[in-house]
């Protein structure tokens, strides 16, 4: 359903239920459209059907967005304009977009492989099928170190390891960078967020 902003950005003089429902139509189907991936070419039309302009500043993202496909039925012209911020940041040799302080990136298969690792060890010591950390370490051919550093990630937030899935971390965020701050994990999960810097 539209959020209260988009229908605030939108030309409607006077948003009633029949409008609002109308919308709510409109934005649901050019969001299922987008959402088709398995037709390329129905999703390029759709986005060029309601991006009129993309504008790429040093600082910012600019999207320039015609009113008239989420407002069929009411046959009304105009744009909105919706601003994100921007920003490249780098990581190891590599260089992300950041869009509205949200990465816009793959998952990151060893923070996902180093995260399921470190509940699979924690169970195993909680059963008694892994003895020591010394045991693991010898097990994985790793440094016991790195093993104890990694451990605390078995009690990740679930909204964090679900951001992590679907590559959503921050974009500085590497395996080797999120096992260095283990030592100062918080328990509590808020402050878990915080302190690893995804948004609230």
């Amino acid at each position: 359903m539209p959020t209260p902003n988009l229908l605030k950005l939108l030309p409607l003089l006077t948003p009633s239920p029949t409008i609002v429902s109308k919308v709510t139509t409109s934005a649901e189907a050019v969001i299922a459209q987008i959402n088709n991936k398995d037709t390329v070419e129905t999703v390029r039309a759709t986005i060029l059907d309601i991006v009129e302009r993309i504008e790429v500043h040093t600082d910012k993202l600019v999207l320039t967005i015609r009113c008239q496909p989420l407002l069929s039925e009411t046959k009304k012209e105009g744009v909105i304009k919706l601003e994100y911020t921007l920003q490249q940041k780098r990581r190891g040799i590599e260089s992300k977009l950041v869009i509205g302080g949200q990465v816009l990136g793959e998952p990151d298969k060893e923070l996902i492989l180093i995260i399921a690792k470190a509940r699979s060890w924690y169970d195993g010591l909680k059963t008694g099928a892994h003895k020591s950390i010394n045991d693991i370490a010898a097990l994985e051919n790793m440094d016991k170190g790195d093993v104890s550093r990694a451990l605390p990630l078995a009690f990740l937030a679930p909204s964090i390891i679900s951001d992590i899935i679907s590559g959503q971390q921050p974009v500085d965020m590497t395996k080797d960078s999120l096992r260095r701050k283990t030592a100062h994990l918080p328990t509590n999960w808020s402050e878990q967020r915080q302190f690893l810097g995804f948004g609230a």
